[in-house]
């Protein structure tokens, strides 16, 4: 199951010295704050795995690349780690968990319909969910035209999927989620989204 494309990225990431953001460390535990279970879906090495759970959420974890979960052991033993498919189903039952953080994943994704579909399916009624993006909003997409697309759209980049605030928003509303808040953050999207 482990994708030797996403595990071979993963043994060029050092495993030493890698640390959350601050600001988002900070949004993590609020975020899961009240929650019992907290999903880290496209979880990598963990790295917020630990504020995730810092107000005693159990927390979930879940992705393709087996080097990744092995990494995310070390760093958060208690966490229950699931390595997935892109296009399957999560290893988890239905309205299991409260949250799920979604942090430099979708972009990643092949099938985004089927991994917001699993997310909202894992979710418990009203349960929400957090997704983290690189934002290309319309300076940017005006400066690659003017520009040049290969220094951004670089073939072998391991981004697959490129986000404006709006098609994030419709990506989300498409599988379910009502009325999606997205905001530009420095240069990423934040995007809260509950499940109906």
């Amino acid at each position: 199951m482990s994708s030797d494309f996403d595990d071979s990225i993963w043994e060029i990431v050092p495993e030493a010295g890698r640390e959350p953001e601050a600001w988002l460390a900070e949004l993590a535990v609020s975020f899961a704050d009240g929650a019992e279970a907290v999903l880290d879906l496209g979880c990598g090495d963990g790295l917020y795995m630990q504020a995730l759970g810092a107000a005693g959420a159990r927390v979930y974890g879940a992705d393709r690349s087996a080097v990744a979960l092995a990494r995310a052991t070390a760093r958060v033993p208690a966490a229950v780690l699931h390595e997935v498919d892109s296009d399957e189903r999560l290893p988890l039952p239905d309205n299991c968990v409260e949250r799920v953080w979604c942090c430099d994943t979708i972009e990643h994704v092949v099938d985004t319909q089927t991994v917001l579909s699993e997310t909202r399916r894992v979710l418990v009624p009203g349960g929400e969910l957090l997704v983290v993006t690189p934002d290309h909003p319309r300076r940017l997409r005006m400066r690659l035209a003017l520009r040049g697309w290969e220094e951004h759209f670089d073939p072998f980049s391991p981004h697959l999927r490129f986000y404006t605030a709006r098609s994030l928003s419709g990506a989300l509303v498409d599988c379910g989620f009502d009325a999606p808040a997205v905001e530009r953050r420095g240069e990423v999207l934040v995007a809260r989204a509950r499940r109906p």
